[in-house]
């Protein structure tokens, strides 16, 4: 082989050769970042080898690229290819400039057609991610196998900048299920990016985003519709991505000949949304983004504050557990009101006491209970390690301004009063983070909520709450401030 040039595109190092009967071919090297240990590259090198010997006629489809083999070219390991056309990366392509739909319609039929080739030579991938993509000068996609692109990622990508997770369906984390099903989601992902420019999991720009955050939200966080991120895409084409994401596996499309199907049926009725459609997506869009990043806040704060107290939280709820059961003297007897009833039950929601709150309440509490509970260990590392001698500090959420007026279908009870509670905020975060200051929201919300209590073995309790609390006790807390 003979050496012409050397080019470098978007950060990547390519050769220029000639073969001795002047056939053009392109080679890239195999490591960019970093490159491994000498015995850990001749395994990587023998890994990829036999991914290409085996895959070379298997999958026939344009957009495949198709390797010849490895060639080591002054001194570097490189993937080699005939040809004289240099594939630009996709991300490289793409950012900073308007796709249109179509194009990247396009290129999501190209990624569909190529992974049911691959499916029916029986091949299935770990993971389909934008690292293995690129385009061509006709702006064609073309894809590098992605077993080549994962045993590479490492040494191509900054530690910092490698998030193949957030391509992961959620049974990869639960069950390490990887499939047909688990590249449909991944496909999803791509296609949520490429559509709006943003990622399903958008978070992963704050300094103390951590992986297992990221993890958590596959897992639990219902990601955005994309027409409120971009109100063009048509509502069949938002709902087909919202499907690819669904984290139950029997909700997402079955095979990838049904998803090529419903995908060029959906681009031959129309990839736009309507004006009346746009208009409707872009009035409420605001409002619904901010909703779901308060969620997302919510549900970060309750997992990370004070995360280095969970080392010593256990013994706290241990002592608290000892409590419980060594406790001899209830809060509630035959002799309690039903109206001091009541008064216990949100005085134990205010004070994060789950003994008091299990002895007011015969209900099943769900989140609030739950809430109550991991709150109280929170508060009671802070209180426990806080020697500065300052004045009590406001919990994480509170109750004032209790006002309990009986009703005529005695006992039941009508409750107002003042609920605050505190979760972080993304804005707050922009303007503070540089600071170093705390970056939290005080919410304070009026609430109302009728009770029912009911005499159980002499003794008065709640059976039955209609209000607001059924939100909290549900797991829709920032419906509160809609």
């Amino acid at each position: 082989m003979e050496l012409i040039a050397v080019e470098e595109i978007a950060g990547l190092k390519y050769y220029r050769l000639l073969n001795e009967n002047g056939d053009p071919f392109i080679a890239e090297p195999l490591f960019t970042i970093k490159k491994p240990k000498s015995r850990v590259v001749a395994g990587i090198v023998r890994e990829i080898e036999g991914i290409i010997k085996k895959r070379r006629e298997l999958i026939e489809h344009p957009g495949y690229i198709i390797y010849e083999g490895i060639e080591l070219i002054n001194d570097e390991y490189c993937l080699l290819r005939r040809g004289e056309e240099i594939y630009q990366p996709l991300d490289s392509n793409i950012t900073g400039e308007k796709i249109s739909l179509e194009e990247v319609a396009d290129w999501i039929i190209s990624l569909g057609e190529l992974a049911c080739d691959a499916e029916k030579a029986g091949i299935t991938w770990p993971v389909i991610f934008p690292n293995s993509l690129y385009l061509s000068k006709d702006k064609s996609m073309k894809m590098m196998d992605p077993d080549i692109s994962i045993q590479l990622l490492k040494y191509r990508e900054p530690e910092d900048a490698n998030l193949m997770e957030i391509y992961l369906a959620p049974e990869v984390f639960r069950e390490n299920i990887r499939d047909q099903q688990s590249l449909i989601y991944s496909t999803g992902v791509i296609m949520y990016y490429l559509f709006t420019g943003e990622l399903p999991y958008n978070n992963v720009s704050t300094s103390d985003y951590s992986k297992s955050d990221l993890v958590h939200e596959i897992l639990n966080i219902t990601p955005l519709e994309p027409a409120y991120l971009n109100p063009d895409i048509a509502p069949a084409l938002n709902n087909f991505v919202m499907e690819l994401l669904h984290k139950e596996r029997r909700e997402r499309i079955e095979n990838w000949q049904s998803f090529l199907e419903r995908f060029k049926s959906i681009k031959a009725a129309g990839l736009y949304a309507s004006k009346e459609e746009r208009e409707r997506f872009a009035v409420r869009a605001e409002k619904v983004i901010k909703k779901a990043r308060r969620k997302k806040g919510f549900a970060i704060f309750w997992r990370k504050r004070w995360k280095t107290m969970a080392i010593v939280a256990s013994i706290v709820l241990v002592f608290y557990l000892v409590g419980i059961y060594t406790a001899v003297n209830p809060y509630i007897t035959a002799e309690t009101a039903p109206e001091e009833v009541v008064e216990y039950f949100y005085l134990a929601i205010d004070k994060k006491n789950t003994a008091l709150l299990d002895e007011s309440s015969e209900m099943d509490l769900k989140h609030l209970d739950r809430m109550v509970a991991s709150i109280h260990v929170i508060e009671s590392m802070r209180s426990a390690y806080d020697f500065s001698g300052e004045e009590e500090k406001e919990g994480v959420f509170g109750i004032y301004d209790l006002e309990i007026k009986k009703l005529d279908d005695y006992p039941t009870y009508q409750v107002d009063y003042l609920f605050y509670f505190y979760i972080e905020d993304d804005e707050i975060y922009n303007a503070q983070i540089s600071s170093g200051k705390d970056y939290l929201h005080r919410y304070e919300v009026n609430m109302s909520d009728k009770l029912k209590l009911e005499q159980i073995k002499g003794i008065w309790q709640i059976i039955h709450i209609e209000g607001s609390l059924e939100s909290i006790i549900e797991g829709r807390i920032m419906d509160l401030v809609e």
